[in-house]
This record gives C-alpha cells, structure tokens and sequence, in this order.
C-alpha cells in the first residue's frame, strides 16, 4: 500500500474547508476592504503605544545611577531630591532641574498635558454662584427646588 499524502488546506497553520479558502480568497480580492483591514491593524498597534507616543510623563530618566520609567510606574518627588513625597510633576521646572542635576530624561514625541481644570482666582470655594443657575433657576444653591 503506498502512502497518499492528503492536501490539507491551511491558513495561518489551522486547516481551513474549501468554502474557507473561497472566502479568504474574495476577501483579499476585494482591494477596498482588504487594505481597510491593514490600516485598522497599523492603528490598532499604533495604539499599544499611546503612552510612548503623546504623554506628560518622561519614557524613561536616568537619575543617580538608576533608571527609572516614570509612565509606567509613580514615583515620589522625594526620590529625585525634591520636598514633597506626593507623586512629581514632570512639567514642573524644579523638578526637571534636579533629574538633570544628576541624570537625563527621554521624553514622548508629544509632550502632551492633561486638560486641567481652571480654578476662580477670587474667593474662596465653594464661592457663591450668579443670580442664575445653568438650568435657569434663580435659587442661590444653582440647583432647582424640589418644593416648586
């Protein structure tokens, strides 16, 4: 008895059905779709990425000998010589002195800040709201009575 070897059909190493290779083959036929697929698998990668790519944080700081990968990990002003062990604020210009007093940082392609909320610079909060409220009420809390 000779030995056949069977054909098997296979895509990416798992065998696939004549009617599977069909549709494989209309897919990469129709051009529109098949580069479509290409560009969202690029951005999609592309994504993984994000935070090399635009952050407020450094890749990586060099700092006393040791490295340190500030987007990955939070890190105390404390450990680069600062005052306040709360996590450093890399945009701040104290800060970036004393990493480069002793080291160097990579920063992102982008430097990218959060959108941070602007605070009234006059009184002290909670200040009093206007005369009308968002929904236009005219009660002094800005929310409108539950008592009509």
């Amino acid at each position: 008895m000779t030995d056949i070897a069977v054909h098997q059909d296979r895509f990416l190493g798992i065998p696939i059905r004549p009617l599977t290779r069909r549709r494989l083959k209309n897919f990469t036929a129709n051009r529109r779709g098949f580069w479509s697929l290409w560009i969202f698998l690029a951005m999609f990668v592309l994504s993984l990425f994000a935070e090399m790519i635009a952050n407020d944080r450094p890749i990586l700081i060099r700092y006393d000998g040791g490295f340190y990968t500030p987007f990955l990990v939070s890190y105390a002003e404390t450990e680069f010589g600062g005052e306040f062990p709360t996590e450093a604020d890399y945009t701040d210009t104290f800060v970036v002195e004393l990493i480069e007093e002793k080291g160097w940082i990579l920063w992102p392609t982008w430097k990218r800040r959060r959108r941070r909320r602007r605070r009234p610079e006059t009184g002290l909060a909670p200040t009093t709201s206007p005369a009308m409220s968002w929904r236009g009420s005219s009660t002094d809390s800005g929310f409108p009575s539950c008592s009509g």
